[in-house]
């Protein structure tokens, strides 16, 4: 399948390839309704967020390290900030402003569910709080790396976990890992003549694991009921 995973922007919605302006009608709308000024307020630059240390022990980073390889734990500033907060309103806040204090350790990207297994063992060994992490478009705070009383937080990328396991056309039932994004979903479906018929507002990077996770609902539930239906 040639459909591409993908990120967004950390600071907010979308995708900077996909910029969408709205017009002046919809912008005078909005100045005369919310009163507000028409100052755009851009975020801070990445290099300029707010970060804490990583508090991940080196025993328990190379622990992890040996199970995904230390090029699949990682600690640089883009990859911490990606995974500091979902999508809701407070969230975004936060981010554009360039508080990431509450950024996690580490983030760590599991490939198949052998290492999943293996992460959270060598995570409960050492200590260590884990988050999972798919398309990061909560909007309740699902994601938001919260450590309590762990010494260290990780977010669990499942982002690698995005292939279709099996789809038995005759009892039109799939198994699907819980990486897959929206559209990777429809396209592995679509190969056989179906469709799960799942289309929430963050169709686009959401993911099963997420939708299932969440008992996810969208524009096509009337009709198709929410996920825990499919």
């Amino acid at each position: 399948m040639s459909v591409e995973p993908a990120r967004g922007r950390w600071w907010g919605w979308g995708d900077d390839a996909h910029a969408l302006e709205l017009p002046e009608p919809a912008l005078a709308l909005l100045r005369a309704e919310l009163e507000v000024d028409d100052v755009r307020r851009a975020p801070v630059a990445l290099e300029d967020v707010r970060l804490g240390e990583p508090a991940l022990r080196p025993e328990a980073h190379a622990r992890l390290a040996a199970v995904v390889g230390a090029e699949n734990v990682r600690q640089d500033r883009a990859e911490r900030v990606l995974h500091a907060a979902g999508k809701g309103y407070p969230d975004l806040v936060r981010q554009r402003a360039g508080d990431c204090e509450r950024a996690p350790d580490a983030v760590v990207h599991a490939g198949d569910g052998d290492q999943l297994a293996a992460i959270l063992e060598a995570c409960g060994q050492e200590a260590v709080a884990v988050v999972p992490f798919g398309g990061g478009t909560s909007v309740v705070g699902g994601v938001e790396p919260l450590r309590g009383d762990f010494p260290a937080v990780v977010a669990l990328d499942m982002g690698a976990l995005d292939r279709p396991v099996s789809v038995d056309r005759a009892s039109l039932t799939a198994v699907l890992e819980p990486g897959m994004r929206g559209p990777r979903v429809e396209a592995a479906l679509r190969a056989h003549g179906l469709s799960l018929g799942h289309y929430p507002q963050s169709f686009e990077y959401a993911t099963v694991g997420g939708w299932v996770a969440t008992r996810s609902a969208g524009q096509a539930s009337t009709g198709y009921g929410r996920i825990d239906d499919l």
